[in-house]
């Protein structure tokens, strides 16, 4: 009779330390499991103005691309999917240019970007190139009747 009693007891304890382990095992996978993908979300500006429709926005974590996203509407970007931990640092890149981003809340971030490049209108540089043959064939023009051809 002693024998079956050490043997239940035994048992027991075994049924114990596998319930114990199996918990231990959904805990840690549940732990470990990948956080959801962050959403970010919100205004873009370049130089003070809305961003245009096509403006590229790219998200970094880790120094490695985690997420891109093309503007459809001026001034406003998102939802652009990002697979990272939450306690990873982000930066942000719109049209390459490095963005200061305002963190709203854990995904509404508002970007700020400033490009050393000059808003030139198109014309501008097919004026510039007018002009400069117009200089050009001036001093032609000038170099022809000072030798008197």
């Amino acid at each position: 009779m002693q024998a079956k009693r050490v043997s239940g007891i035994y048992t027991k304890r075994i049924k114990k330390i596998i319930w114990i382990f199996v918990f231990l095992i959904v805990l840690n996978v549940s732990l470990s499991a990948p956080e959801s993908p962050k959403n970010f979300y919100g205004d873009v500006s370049i130089n003070g103005k809305p961003a245009k429709i096509g403006t590229d926005v790219v998200v970094f974590s880790e120094g490695k691309i985690c997420g891109r996203y093309v503007t459809q509407i001026d001034g406003k970007y998102g939802m652009l999917n990002c697979n990272a931990n939450s306690n990873e640092d982000f930066y942000f890149e719109v049209n390459s240019e490095k963005a200061k981003a305002e963190f709203i809340s854990k995904e509404n971030v508002n970007l700020y970007a400033e490009t050393k490049k000059r808003d030139v209108p198109e014309y501008f540089s097919i004026i510039l190139l007018i002009l400069l043959i117009f200089i050009f064939i001036y001093f032609i023009i000038r170099e022809l009747d000072r030798r008197g051809i």
